[in-house]
């Protein structure tokens, strides 16, 4: 491994694949913090709209929750 750090080239390509690696998991971890988000804001809009008495199904279209975890998150 050592004669690889002493290729400019090989070098360069390597460090070009490490930060290609840290923005992708950089990109992912604001992708799941924006998911979790999304999905904290439509039970919070599911729980807002059972207690108006909205049906299960107009809930699921609003907020693209299945019909089941709607009725899950009633419990």
């Amino acid at each position: 491994m050592t004669f690889l750090s002493n290729d400019k080239e090989v070098l360069l390509l390597y460090n070009i694949h490490e930060m290609a690696q840290i923005d992708y998991n950089s990109g992912m971890k604001k992708a799941t913090e924006r998911d979790r988000d999304k999905t904290e804001r439509n039970i919070e809009i599911t729980r807002n709209m059972a207690a108006d008495g909205e049906p299960v199904e107009k809930t699921a279209r609003y907020t693209g929750l299945t019909k089941e975890g709607i009725e899950n998150l009633k419990v």
